[in-house]
């Protein structure tokens, strides 16, 4: 090759170009590369096994979760049914007292007219007057007993019943906690989808460089 001061003849090479420093530095970038990627893909990895643990956690409560909620269900569907059945039996006897009330109450203010008459002594107006007020009373209990049994009705619709002794059911709880392990659920799996999209794009990316390395 030509050296300071040589004479040069045609088609004499007049230098060498020397890439291999080059090329080794270029080959070290990507290698530090292809580490900085293998690194972050070995994060994903550990990003992806802990939300699926998160996930199969969350998955194993709320089965358990559906599982008090369908006991909650039946229970709820046998205490609508006596709910029901005691409101039925309580306006029935509502019904019934309020037409021998009534009736009895007819029969006092009639027997109070004739009684002047000598139709019928006082001793019969009083024993009616006296059942007339105990139907009275009778009747004013029904009533109650109505309204008691139409909030316990209403009670059960909205999950709760009443054991004979306090107010249970738990049903209403039960499906606000599903509810929330549903998007709890929903939110593991968004995160195993990202952390899988994340460490494919890395994977993508180190095999490209690989490429690089090889042209």
């Amino acid at each position: 090759f030509v050296r300071s001061g040589m004479k040069v003849k045609v088609g004499q090479p007049l230098l060498k170009v020397n890439n291999n420093d080059a090329i080794e530095r270029e080959i070290g970038n990507l290698n530090r590369l292809i580490r900085d990627k293998t690194s972050k893909i070995d994060k994903l990895i550990e990003q992806i096994e802990l939300s699926r643990l998160d996930l199969a956690g969350v998955l194993s409560v709320r089965r358990k979760t559906e599982n008090l909620r369908q006991q909650e269900q039946i229970k709820l569907k046998s205490y609508q049914a006596i709910a029901q059945s005691n409101l039925d039996s309580a306006l029935a006897k509502a019904k019934s007292l309020t037409v021998q009330q009534q009736t009895t109450q007819k029969e006092v203010k009639r027997f109070e007219e004739i009684l002047h008459e000598g139709v019928i002594s006082q001793q019969i107006l009083e024993t009616k007057t006296a059942k007339l007020a105990q139907l009275t009373a009778d009747l004013i209990a029904a009533k109650q007993a109505v309204k008691i049994a139409q909030t316990a009705v209403n009670s059960v619709q909205l999950g709760n019943f009443y054991n004979g002794n306090n107010l249970v059911g738990n049903l209403s709880s039960l499906t606000a906690e599903a509810t929330e392990l549903d998007e709890r659920v929903q939110l593991a799996r968004r995160k195993i989808s990202f952390w899988e999209r994340s460490r494919q794009r890395q994977t993508l990316a180190i095999q490209k460089l690989e490429q690089q390395k090889q042209s």
